[in-house]
């Protein structure tokens, strides 16, 4: 039997322990506003760190609130 992970729906109101901790660029996109392409292009040019797995990319949580979360622990 095939075991498949359960996607939660990513939205702009969720509170950051609740975020999956790897997202797609869709998921970004809800997250920060940017557009997927924009994501695609930053990721491109190294300026977001990701993976491409089975032809998506995933990017950790803590990329892209890496700001966020310093600022927490200050």
């Amino acid at each position: 039997m095939s075991r498949r992970a359960t996607r939660v729906r990513v939205t702009s109101d969720m509170q950051y322990a609740d975020i999956p901790y790897f997202l797609t660029t869709a998921d970004v996109e809800v997250l920060t506003g940017q557009s997927q392409a924009t994501i695609r292009r930053a990721i491109r040019e190294g300026k977001i760190k990701a993976d491409l797995i089975g032809g998506q990319y995933r990017i950790c949580r803590d990329t892209i609130f890496q700001n966020t979360k310093e600022a927490l622990s200050a």
